[in-house]
């Protein structure tokens, strides 16, 4: 959390400083920048190894696998707010990933489908997704990332039913 890591800022800083001073490093500053994230809370307080309150990760790991723990973490909230940690959300995500690799990796014979409107369509929900995701990383929104996807992966699906897509990446956002 941030008093945890504002001292390690601190601890890097006064190294960084001083070895500048003495005229060992070319660096000055060691950060351009600094971005503190928000504490997960569990059962109402801020998880902590001394509370003994933390979730370890591990079971989360074996049974869901690290990409859907780790996604999670980043659809849980705002990444400089506090969350609150909840149990059943990482199966979901698990889900997700399953469902948008198999969207990915499987041969839909596109390679024999004639152009038309639909694909033209798809492709725009996909070009306006990478651009969302780009510009929400930039800017540490991560957890908007993960809903951009889930709509791209459900537009998806839909696409891939081979049924008419249910509107605009910005109707489907809007909704």
């Amino acid at each position: 959390g941030v008093e945890h890591a504002i001292l390690h800022l601190l601890y890097a800083r006064f190294i960084t400083m001083f070895l500048y001073d003495i005229g060992l490093s070319p660096v000055e500053e060691p950060f351009e920048r600094m971005f503190t994230q928000g504490m997960l809370i569990r059962d109402g307080a801020k998880m902590s190894k001394s509370k003994g309150n933390v979730v370890s990760p591990d079971h989360y790991y074996k049974s869901y696998g690290a990409d859907a723990t780790r996604l999670f973490e980043l659809f849980v909230g705002p990444p400089k707010d506090d969350a609150v940690w909840n149990d059943s959300g990482v199966p979901g995500t698990k889900r997700f990933l399953d469902r948008f690799w198999k969207q990915a990796t499987f041969d839909h014979g596109f390679a024999e489908r004639n152009r038309d409107q639909r694909d033209k369509e798809i492709l725009g929900v996909a070009h306006r997704t990478v651009r969302k995701v780009t510009e929400d990383i930039d800017r540490f929104h991560f957890n908007t990332t993960v809903p951009a996807l889930m709509t791209l992966s459900n537009e998806l699906q839909t696409y891939l039913a081979d049924e008419p897509l249910k509107g605009t990446y910005d109707e489907v956002m809007e909704k």
